[in-house]
């Protein structure tokens, strides 16, 4: 059990509610409410809670080490291509506010992308029993555009300093 997800689902509920109103406040209102909490961590009794505040819970499928320093980007790609199957979710780590090889994990994604695509995979959405619904998207073959809205991230961050952030990432004073 992580300390994230106590087994007091009341806990778990108010770190949820708090999450929303930061990301809000930063201009990042959450449009999905599916959720994995931190290690997996649960029980059956935060599980319906997260059902009954409206969110779709869910453990990644395809677990991947994207938070260990060592990684590169090629490392996690191929770590995550290679356990590809029909419906699964991959859990990925966001950057660098949750670890130290940030900048990999982000660079992976576009790899993950091309090969899975090339492999035949296509990509979806995970719906409200925490399926993932296939998405047939044809592939327009135009560049990805450059990000326009980064997420925003508090100073400090828990690895490294504001130097340190990836771009695009923008620091929230």
């Amino acid at each position: 059990m992580s300390t994230w997800t106590s087994s007091r689902p009341s806990r778990t509920g108010k770190r949820v509610l708090r999450n929303e109103k930061v990301l809000k406040a930063a201009g990042a209102p959450i449009d999905f409410t599916g959720i994995r909490p931190p290690f997996g961590g649960s029980n059956p009794a935060v599980q319906k809670l997260l059902i009954e505040m409206g969110y779709t819970y869910f453990l990644n499928r395809i677990n991947t080490s994207d938070w260990l320093p060592e990684m590169t980007a090629t490392a996690i790609s191929d770590d995550i291509v290679r356990q590809l199957k029909p419906g699964v979710i991959i859990g990925m780590h966001d950057g660098p506010i949750d670890t130290p090889s940030g900048a990999a994990t982000v660079q992976a994604v576009g790899m993950i992308i091309d090969k899975a695509r090339e492999l035949g995979y296509c990509f979806g959405v995970v719906d409200a029993s925490g399926q993932v619904i296939a998405d047939r998207y044809v592939s327009s073959g135009e560049p990805i555009p450059a990000v326009k809205a980064p997420v925003p991230y508090r100073i400090p961050l828990a690895f490294g300093t504001e130097e340190e952030i990836p771009q695009p990432w923008r620091p929230i004073r």
